[in-house]
């Protein structure tokens, strides 16, 4: 049995709608591949979000929409390559009605981050969680901080801090605490034993990996869960804390009920519902 976070998550309002259960705004995705916001906004709402929304580039907006039609797809510029090119006025619109917003899934780390995730910041006031290709814009966060999440992997962590990726993988640990420290932001170094460190300290040591969730997309399934956790009122940590232990649970039910490999990342969110009710009361 793996180790519970300590605090619980807030409850589901049983007389709120959707408006009373926060809104998740997923910005990423490219040409290249335009799946992984799919998976992140997915598991959001599987995990108890009351409203979603994507912003991708204008290439596979309109398939994005139809794929799920459950959310609304804002069409960004896009560069040559076809990634996020700017920040456009819809998009900042959008997030600041957002109360999560997930930035990253399926992006390289390209310039253009910095200035993006710098104007989100300033105009949302929802936690931010930055996975994949804006990690790379951390130092644009300046003043929001308090609220932002990090997800990394150890290969990602070499690339934002310069860091040997062997340095890494054996001290996982103080690794994070650094980097929370210096940024500001919490920390959730992925790996078979996840870290999670806040204010440079080691807030939750994550034990229940399971070899089924090392497939591609499970990352932005885990930035997903955060955030959809995030939008429905949990403080940034517990949520952060909550989303590890709910998607390493449903990496361990694929093993239990399947087999060790095989898993899809598409599989994880279904599983999310059952397991809330099972392992947080909800």
């Amino acid at each position: 049995m793996t180790n519970k976070p300590q605090y619980p998550l807030p409850p589901v309002d049983e007389t709120a709608g959707k408006e009373g259960r926060g809104r998740v705004l997923v910005i990423g995705g490219s040409a290249a591949i335009p799946g992984a916001v799919l998976l992140a906004g997915m598991a959001a709402l599987r995990v108890g979000a009351g409203k979603l929304q994507f912003a991708t580039v204008a290439s596979v907006a309109r398939q994005l929409g139809i794929a799920m039609p459950e959310a609304r797809v804002i069409s960004l510029e896009e560069t040559a390559n076809g990634d996020i090119a700017v920040a456009s006025d819809a998009l900042l619109e959008a997030a600041r009605r957002a109360d999560a917003l997930i930035v990253g899934p399926g992006c390289d780390p390209t310039p253009q981050w910095l200035e993006i995730v710098g104007a989100l910041a300033r105009e949302s006031r929802g936690t931010l969680v930055l996975d994949a290709g804006a990690l790379s814009a951390v130092e644009a966060i300046e003043g929001a901080t308090a609220r932002c999440i990090v997800t990394p992997h150890a290969g990602e962590m070499a690339s934002v801090t310069g860091l040997p990726i062997e340095e890494i993988e054996k001290e996982p640990a103080q690794v994070a605490q650094r980097y929370s420290a210096q940024t500001g932001c919490i920390v959730v170094l992925k790996g078979a034993t996840t870290h999670v460190s806040a204010n440079g300290k080691s807030a939750w040591v994550h034990t229940g990996g399971s070899i089924a969730l090392g497939t591609s997309g499970s990352g932005d399934v885990l930035a997903g869960i955060i955030g959809g956790l995030a939008a429905r009122g949990a403080d940034p940590l517990i949520a952060a804390q909550w989303g590890v232990y709910l998607h390493g649970l449903a990496g361990r039910r694929f093993e239990r009920d399947v087999a060790d490999v095989g898993l899809l990342a598409r599989d994880l969110p279904a599983m999310l519902p059952a397991l809330l009710r099972e392992h947080a009361g909800q």
